[in-house]
């Protein structure tokens, strides 16, 4: 009965702290936190419940940018679920955490950390029972990821794989026939795409500048777009122009390939994107940016007009700022505003809300006394 009590009042504390972060009430949200996860370490609750508070604090921490913090928790629940589940045959079960965990990483430029937790996916998943189909697309994907790390090496042995596995699949189905009566299809890209993944396959920035670019970056405290166009690599136009690609990958307008095709003529024919994309053949060419752009998060939100928004998109042109910060130095808008916003058009662009709880909580922010 004390089990079930203790496990209702991890349940209650939980629930509270969902809705004090969609109420941006931040503080509120981490006590908590705090008070689920005492209760659930005091009382030695079932693992189940422990592990949901642990996954709950590290996504709240890496959504607030702490995620140094969000690296630890990431590590205890790893832990947990290594004694929870011993047995091969289950370990799939820890891919979520596990690629939560190599984002966080990601975003911390650990690479050495990142190329471990990777390293244990692809054991995972070649051990598993997935399908053909499905172990080649997590191969592909690891693949990036390991680029991202740095290991170059790893990452083209995964694609090798991936390619074998599918010639072997094609092969059997060739002999056999398509158990489901559909051709097979090329394995699909990852759902989080970055905007160096677009520049790259565009052609405009070489990958092996990209590696560099992200180092710098680590060094600088600066964004990736921001560190390109330092460079000379690209220039302000063409990141605004990846950023708004990148949402339309997003919400599913356009493909991969199309927007980096986009990005090629934009930057062959030395046109805008608008006309890159083809004039009006799509919702972007028509309404100037996606709904997941920054400025257009602000305008719907009501933190900003569409006057004021192009005064600033003219001023970026000018000065080769980043929008943001262009925002913040025109005091246009507030510092505090503005990474709030991003933080919500993060979450939007990883799937973890839609586009209009974005736009919910952010009004809800604004509805907030100064």
């Amino acid at each position: 009965m004390q089990d079930k009590i203790t496990q209702d009042n991890v349940s209650e504390y939980l629930a509270k702290a969902k809705q004090a972060e969609a109420d941006n009430d931040l503080n509120q949200a981490k006590q908590m936190i705090d008070a689920a996860l005492w209760k659930a370490e005091q009382h030695g609750i079932q693992s189940g419940k422990l592990e949901e508070t642990l996954t709950f604090a590290a996504q709240f921490l890496g959504r607030r940018g702490l995620n140094s913090q969000a690296s630890s928790i990431w590590e205890r629940l790893l832990l947990l679920q290594n004694k929870r589940l011993e047995a091969s045959d289950v370990r799939i079960q820890m891919l979520p955490t596990l690629e939560a965990f190599a984002v966080c990483c990601q975003r911390l430029a650990n690479t050495k950390r990142l190329d471990e937790i990777l390293r244990e996916i692809v054991r995972i998943v070649e051990a598993s029972s997935l399908s053909p189909a499905d172990i080649a697309k997590k191969l592909e994907q690891l693949a990036r990821g390991f680029e991202l790390a740095d290991n170059i090496v790893e990452a083209q042995n995964l694609r090798a794989k991936a390619r074998k596995i599918k010639e072997g699949a094609a092969q059997a189905t060739a002999a056999t026939g398509p158990a489901s009566g559909k051709p097979s299809t090329d394995v699909p890209l990852p759902r989080k795409i970055f905007i160096g993944h677009i520049l790259v396959r565009s052609g405009i920035v070489p990958f092996e500048q990209l590696n560099k670019g992200l180092k710098d970056a680590k060094t600088l405290e600066l964004p990736i777009g921001e560190v390109l166009v330092s460079n000379g690599l690209i220039s302000m136009d063409e990141l605004n122009a990846a950023l708004e690609l990148q949402g339309l990958i997003k919400t599913e307008k356009i493909s991969f390939d199309e927007a980096a095709q986009a990005l090629a003529v934009m930057r062959a024919k030395k046109i805008g994107l608008k006309e890159a994309l083809g004039g009006g053949d799509s919702e972007s060419a028509s309404e100037g940016i996606p709904p997941t752009h920054l400025g257009a998060m602000l305008i719907a939100s009501g933190w900003l007009t569409e006057p004021a928004l192009q005064e600033v998109l003219a001023k970026c042109k000018e000065t080769n700022f980043p929008m943001g910060k262009q925002l913040v130095l025109s005091r246009v808008v507030a510092a505090n505003v503005v990474a709030q916003v991003l933080a919500v058009q993060e979450q939007v662009r990883l799937n973890q809300i839609t586009c209009t709880e974005g736009i919910a909580r952010l009004k809800k922010l604004r509805e907030q006394p100064a």
